[in-house]
């Protein structure tokens, strides 16, 4: 059972090897524990590039001598890094390297080899290298791949603890199909099933006329469902009990806790603010509000002078910005954002949107002189425009990664507009904010009405 624990169940695991002999016991365990696997036959797949990247993979278990004809360690080396290159995509998400073994003194070296030379314009960097000696496996397959699993992995155990909730919360998803497929233990047909879905999708949209619209409410409502069901799941004491021995960080020392944004890059923070805070998959025809476009100057229905002086209260340096003694050049966009109640969305009484003006600053690269290259300046930029705007009625998000750049959204919730809800048919849909941000943009928005009345309307 801990072993099922520490594969992963759905990602997947990919094994390379020139003689599928010796895989055969390795894939009969791994099947048996129901962990999903595909097997490379180094010489008709790997050399001959009849390969399909797949995505998710998150072990892959490489045979350290991919050609019996190659005996320089160098080259033996650079056979591995090619059949990593080959086979995990650039953005595949993190994964271990488990090297699979009857040479394992040459662990070391191929290890670092892998650490040092593989190129992310071609796959994505493992997150660690280790290795099983494929006699020592032979010998007890269940038990040794277990405790070496076990022992190997260890060290990322944050990368263990995201594997063991995506387990978990893929199997929470497919619980909550059986739950509607067996609704009160019995086994709805397919008629019934369809017609329970369409009343589903009518909760959600009860003026609906097309298949698309019914996907689209069915899905959102799927999606509230999974949220209760995602509650189930983080309250079982078991799961927290198992999980929170991952943790290698004590939370209350202070001088551990204090140091935590150490290390992590500006590019990096600002990806993981957009993963938990924007919506980049969704499109201009989601019922639902949080959408935010680009606008023209001559699209503010008030003086665009007027909402800029009421936006920054210090003067902002034209295109650039000063941040110590670097400057960084930056754009600045005009944009409006649907701040429309939910509730008017799911009665269909989207038909006049309330709408909010603010800004997007996306900031450009500067040149590092030491390595020559173009990097993001790792700097406050939300800070920056904090100190800028100093009004409590303009909401500043935090820095976040959209269209391959560094970007800072201001809103100006003083100004609040009605639009027609096809108003953006002719504007450039840029995504949709979640409901912790949109929701402060409002009280930011009731906050201001409350003081000074409605400025526009």
């Amino acid at each position: 059972m801990r072993l099922q624990k520490m594969l992963p169940l759905f990602g997947k695991i990919a094994i390379v090897d020139n003689n599928y002999e010796e895989v055969v016991t390795l894939t009969e365990l791994l099947a048996s524990e129901g962990a999903p696997y595909i097997f490379y036959d180094y010489e008709r797949s790997i050399i001959t590039d009849k390969i399909r990247k797949l995505n998710d993979i998150r072990l892959v278990f490489l045979d350290i001598r991919l050609d019996e004809g190659v005996q320089d360690e160098t080259t033996i080396c650079s056979t591995l890094a090619s059949t990593v290159e080959k086979i995990v995509p650039t953005k595949n998400g993190p994964y271990s390297i488990v090297l699979w073994t009857n040479e394992i003194a040459l662990k070391d070296k191929v290890s670092e080899y892998l650490l040092k030379m593989l190129s992310e314009d071609e796959t994505t960097l493992p997150m660690y290298v280790c290795g099983i000696d494929k006699k020592d496996f032979l010998s007890n397959p269940i038990e040794r791949l277990e405790e070496t699993l076990f022992e190997e992995l260890k060290p990322q155990y944050m990368v263990n603890f995201l594997m063991r909730w995506e387990n978990e919360s893929m199997k929470s998803s497919g619980e909550l199909v059986r739950k509607l497929i067996r609704y009160q233990n019995k086994l709805v047909d397919n008629n019934t099933m369809e017609k329970i879905l369409a009343q589903i999708a009518f909760l959600e949209n009860s003026e609906l006329r097309r298949g698309e619209e019914a996907t689209q409410s069915v899905l959102n409502i799927l999606g509230e469902l999974f949220v209760s069901q995602y509650y189930e799941l983080v309250n079982s004491k078991e799961l927290l009990d198992e999980m929170k021995m991952f943790w290698k960080l004590d939370f209350s020392k202070e001088d551990q806790v204090s140091t935590i944004r150490q290390g992590i890059n500006i590019q990096t923070r600002a990806r993981f603010n957009t993963l938990m805070n924007v919506n980049l998959s969704g499109n201009k025809e989601d019922h639902l509000p949080g959408k935010f476009y680009f606008i023209q100057d001559s699209d503010v229905l008030l003086n665009i002078a007027t909402l800029h002086e009421n936006t920054f209260k210090k003067k902002l340096e034209i295109d650039m910005m000063n941040f110590g003694e670097s400057k960084v050049e930056y754009k600045m966009r005009p944009i409006e954002i649907d701040i429309t109640p939910q509730c008017d969305y799911a009665q269909n009484k989207n038909h006049m949107l309330r709408m909010a003006y603010g800004y997007m600053i996306s900031f450009e690269k500067v040149k590092d002189i030491k390595s020559n290259k173009d990097i993001w300046l790792d700097v406050g930029y939300t800070k920056k425009i904090k100190d800028k705007t100093g009004y409590n009625h303009v909401y500043v998000t935090p820095e976040l990664y959209i269209d391959d750049k560094i970007c800072v959204l201001i809103f100006n919730t003083k100004y609040v507009t009605i639009e027609h809800k096809k108003f953006h048919e002719t504007h450039e849909y840029i995504a949709r904010l979640n409901s912790d941000i949109l929701n402060e943009i409002r009280k930011n928005s009731a906050e201001s009405i409350s003081r000074i009345g409605i400025n526009n309307l």
